[in-house]
């Protein structure tokens, strides 16, 4: 079997049409490609910025919100009893605990506050005895004891009532 081979002028027009074919369409695809990922990059930037801006000021609102809900309840004149030195009758405990369940409350599933007389107000309950450092870690009672009357929001893990409670926990040191 004899194989046709392309001698000269045929051989170098073959090879002058194909790459006359690629270099366009290479520098096109090239082109089109870098204009194609400049604008993908631009409305991927666009979006997550509208999306961060979003996020940002949701997040500004809650915080907005729980620190009036905070607020709220330092004002409450039975909150104000509780932080005197003299004892609370058990009427006034329930009274305590009660107005940390009635305010309109929608960003925070559980409250509870301890008392300077070792006081917890725990799920419509009151429990005596509990120790601060036994219930804060150490990160938390230290930001507390830094910032006074702040509101902080922390993630932290809690234990409380003997289960353990993992989330984003607002915490207020207040004093009378």
């Amino acid at each position: 079997m004899k194989r046709k081979r392309l001698y000269g002028i045929r051989k170098k027009l073959i090879i002058f049409t194909v790459l006359a074919a690629l270099l366009p369409l290479s520098v096109t695809g090239i082109i089109l490609g870098s204009v194609i990922n400049r604008q993908v990059t631009e409305l991927n930037l666009e979006n997550y910025t509208y999306s961060n801006t979003k996020m940002v000021n949701n997040f500004a609102l809650i915080q907005k919100s729980l620190e009036e809900l905070s607020e709220g309840y330092i004002a409450s004149a039975y909150i104000q009893r509780s932080l005197e030195q003299q004892p609370l009758s058990p009427q006034e405990q329930a009274y305590v605990n009660r107005s940390l369940w009635y305010s309109n409350n929608q960003y925070a599933d559980t409250c509870f506050f301890l008392d300077n007389k070792q006081n917890g107000y725990f799920y419509n309950r009151v429990a005596a005895g509990i120790r601060r450092e036994e219930l804060l870690p150490q990160e938390i009672q230290k930001m507390l004891a830094a910032d006074y009357a702040r509101p902080l929001l922390c993630y932290s893990r809690l234990e409380i009532e003997g289960k353990p409670q993992e989330g984003l926990f607002l915490l207020r040191n207040i004093r009378k």
